[in-house]
């Protein structure tokens, strides 16, 4: 159920006027569900999922909330065309990633072995983790995502190249053995 309203209190008989007696009656029910639930569990890392929706309106005067549209603005906001659950969309842990390329490629009867450390100079390579088509960094966790295309670029590439792994260790040697050289 989403009820939508201000951010200031709203009594439960201008529920009832603005939304209905059904709605009202579900609202209190789950309401009164959820104050059983606080009551019962002294748990201070109780916590409820609160949605707001705002709709932008040309009109100030009809407007019930305001904002800017600035890094700088006091209360800075950031309009998002499409809603993406990265959840969903980088589903995959980078362990999960490996074991779907090297199954991938024994299908295609290659065996290979993707390690960790393989993955990261490929990445580092070909700069993935920058690009959210293939990586997300999780804010809270500080985790990595990944994508399904991620999986599939993987497996492409050493489809193509079989012995990119060993060329990209040649690189990176060569590299630390150049005076002042950086890894890429």
């Amino acid at each position: 159920m989403t009820l939508v309203v201000n951010n200031e209190n709203i009594s439960n008989e201008e529920i009832l006027s603005r939304y209905g007696e059904q709605i009202f009656n579900r609202y209190d029910k789950l309401r009164n569900e959820a104050n059983d639930i606080i009551e019962d569990n002294s748990n201070e890392k109780l916590a409820i999922k609160v949605d707001l929706n705002v709709k932008i309106v040309k009109d100030k005067d009809k407007a019930q909330l305001t904002f800017r549209i600035a890094k700088d603005g006091e209360e800075p906001v950031r309009i998002i065309k499409e809603l993406k659950d990265t959840n969903l969309t980088h589903c995959y842990s980078q362990k999960r990633v490996r074991e779907m390329v090297t199954d991938n490629l024994k299908r295609k009867g290659i065996e290979f072995k993707l390690s960790q450390y393989d993955l990261q100079i490929i990445c580092n390579k070909y700069d993935l983790k920058s690009n959210e088509k293939y990586f997300y960094k999780h804010q809270l966790t500080n985790r990595w995502g990944c994508t399904q295309q991620l999986v599939d670029f993987l497996t492409d590439l050493i489809l193509k190249k079989t012995d990119i792994i060993n060329e990209l260790k040649n690189e990176i040697q060569n590299k630390k053995l150049a005076p002042g050289a950086k890894e890429f």
